[in-house]
């Protein structure tokens, strides 16, 4: 069992390896809402660079300067890692979803709106919003709406995303909670 850094409080956290930008080998980040556990008011990455027996703290997702909205620690989903080691946490924040990104191991992020995915419309909407990165680099992030899946994709570092796309899902009720994979 792993050694999860001395924090404050973490709670709902989310675990999510990849490879270390340059090529170093690979990072286990893991991110967290705290100080107080479920209610936050930010989440807080930590990495590990031992395959997940320690971790130490990177940085926090947000509250950060560069943060663009309210964003709920409860509407924060699992990250993910490119194969260039660059880090995604999809948030779905008051007015729009976003995607943060990290460069730097969960130290800094800057925040990246997906067009046409919904803001937080509960404490807990940020199940819905979910993002994966494939071996190639490309981001795809996949969003329910009502009874509607939508996914869109970029492939230059969030600067543009392609237009949204309705994704077919067997039912009009099947899919409250999307598993995205790529």
């Amino acid at each position: 069992r792993p050694a999860y850094p001395p924090a404050p409080g973490v709670g709902c956290g989310r675990v999510f390896p990849g490879p270390a930008p340059g090529g170093r080998g690979g990072v286990v980040s893991f991110g967290g809402n705290s100080p107080v556990e479920v209610a936050g008011p930010g989440r807080r990455c930590y990495r590990s660079t031992d395959s997940g027996a320690t971790f130490s703290p990177a940085g926090y997702v947000f509250p950060s300067p560069a943060q663009p909205a309210v964003c709920s620690p409860l509407a924060a989903n699992n990250g993910t890692v490119a194969p260039d080691g660059t880090v995604f946490q999809p948030v779905s924040c008051s007015n729009a979803s976003y995607v943060a990104v990290s460069t730097d191991e969960g130290a800094t992020y800057a925040w990246h709106a997906v067009p046409g995915a919904p803001g937080a419309g509960t404490s807990i909407s940020g199940f819905a919003f979910q993002i994966a990165a494939d071996a190639g680099g490309a981001l795809y992030a996949m969003w329910a709406q009502g009874h509607h899946l939508s996914l869109s994709i970029w492939r230059d570092s969030a600067r543009s995303w392609a237009k949204p796309g309705g994704v077919p899902a067997p039912g009009p009720d099947n899919h409250p909670r999307p598993q995205l994979t790529a």
